[in-house]
């Protein structure tokens, strides 16, 4: 080869090496087909469930970056607007600091900072990186108040770990005028609570939901994979590792089924039925309430539901309404039993319960007892491995009338469950996390309630349900 080739080659090696080292983000390469697939999504909403290692973190922040510092993005062509505002969260600071910061440093590209260079750019006071075009992407992180995050419309946003649930719904208000984008990158260890609502709805119009396994990692040796797994503890083992929901180990109804205790699209009978009602009253926020028909067959259907805030006028006034779009009378009310020490207010005796009996509605103290969730899960029991029938079926379901209730009752966690070596103990005490709803359900089962029973008529109560 002559030396002019050689000479050229040489200059071309080594242009490739600056290109690489000033436009790094222009030789990103995906770790897998799940990964490609994430980056070519165009959903308002685009969120990641990975094991550790899986590449979610960096995935997220490649795919922030390439909005913000590219005109155009490589896996979808769409271009990008000119003085877009992007927002990347995390944690804490100290995680910024050590992981987000030093990644940006990297991957952004240096012809994209103002002032030509990082130490031009970045704003270390108040964590804001300023491009050359007027485009900014600034670090917040979830201890902060919410109010500090409202101030602006973003053009997108990437949310490291699972966010306080009204910082994640501020958010999504800040990108609506822009039509923005938002990215999530969790890990399912511990705590989850409102992600668990994204997981469970999987697809839809405006939402790609990704789960990532280490092995989606092309990246990492096998043997670096192996030794990882090995030393995690078998408890986390399916979170580090797969990405599934640690929290699902912790579900205190595992045995709802959509198909089978959920029932789509039903229709009230048209003959008579009895009805339960059920409410859980606070006097700092809404309260909420859960009707629920009884069947000759002593199987329970939780039909309508409601949450109403206001004076116990105003209670009482929401429920009579509702009961009168019923086509069946309620037969008996239950009510938490704190009702009855609920003080009315300052200086006052009279308590929660009493108010609404002034107002016009009596109510019987509910079974509030730990011992309610293992009738409620008794009654949600069947022999799987047999065909439903009218022999062996569950003895309570939900409609579609009431989807907080059905929503609440599958994501309903226990509080104190152990994530260590032993995890088959879970602390009879319930997460109290949208527990309110599935509280007024476990009042009407605990209560075991019966043809004849007390004011229940021991009336036709025969009702269809899908055997």
């Amino acid at each position: 080869m002559k030396r002019d080739e050689l000479e050229a080659q040489a200059e071309a090696a080594l242009e490739l090496q600056r290109r690489y080292a000033e436009e790094k983000l222009l030789f990103y390469t995906p770790c897998s087909d799940k990964h490609f697939a994430f980056h070519k999504s165009q959903k308002p909403v685009r969120a990641i469930f990975g094991g550790n290692r899986s590449g979610k973190t960096f995935a997220g922040l490649m795919e922030l970056l390439f909005h913000a510092c590219l005109k155009k993005h490589p896996y979808t062509g769409k271009p990008n607007p000119r003085k877009g505002h992007y927002r990347i969260f995390t944690t804490k600071f100290s995680i910024a600091e050590e992981l987000i910061i030093p990644l940006l440093q990297e991957w952004v590209p240096k012809k994209w900072y103002r002032g030509g260079s990082w130490r031009e750019a970045y704003d270390y006071k108040y964590h804001i990186l300023y491009g050359a075009d007027g485009t900014i992407i600034d670090i917040f992180t979830y201890d902060q108040d919410v109010a500090a995050t409202e101030s602006v419309t973003l053009d997108g946003c990437w949310m490291d770990e699972e966010a306080p649930e009204r910082m994640y719904s501020s958010t999504v208000s800040r990108l609506m005028s822009a039509q923005g984008f938002l990215i999530l990158t969790v890990t399912p260890l511990y705590s989850m609570s409102w992600a668990l609502k994204i997981w469970r709805n999987g697809q839809t119009p405006t939402v790609d939901v990704f789960k990532l396994s280490i092995h989606d990692n092309k990246y990492l040796p096998k043997d670096y994979v192996n030794s990882m797994i090995e030393q995690w503890t078998e408890s986390e083992r399916d979170a580090r590792e797969h990405g599934d929901f640690l929290e699902f180990k912790g579900l205190v109804y595992k045995e709802l089924d959509d198909h089978i205790h959920y029932l789509k699209d039903w229709k009230e009978p048209d003959y008579f039925c009895a009805v339960v009602f059920a409410l859980d009253p606070h006097p700092r926020k809404p309260s909420v309430g859960v009707w629920a028909m009884l069947t000759q067959a002593e199987t329970l259907i939780v039909f309508d539901e409601i949450e109403v805030a206001g004076t116990a006028k105003e209670i009482v006034r929401a429920i009579k309404e509702r009961e009168a779009q019923h086509k069946y009378p309620t037969q008996m009310r239950l009510i938490d039993p704190a009702a009855d020490k609920q003080i009315s207010g300052i200086g006052q005796q009279l308590t929660t319960l009493g108010e609404l009996e002034n107002a016009g509605m009596g109510f019987t103290l509910a079974d509030n007892s730990a011992a309610g969730y293992e009738v409620v899960r008794e009654y949600l029991s069947y022999a799987k491995d047999k065909p439903i029938s009218a022999f062996n079926h569950p003895r309570l379901y939900f409609t579609d009338r009431n989807p907080k209730t059905w929503q609440y009752m599958k994501e309903l966690l226990w509080d104190d469950y152990r994530f260590g070596t032993d995890m088959k103990d879970p602390k009879e005490k319930v997460k109290d996390y949208h527990k309110d709803f599935p509280d007024c359900v476990r009042y009407i089962v605990a209560n075991r309630p019966t043809v004849g029973q007390d004011n229940i008529e021991p009336v036709d109560l025969s009702v269809q349900v899908n055997y």
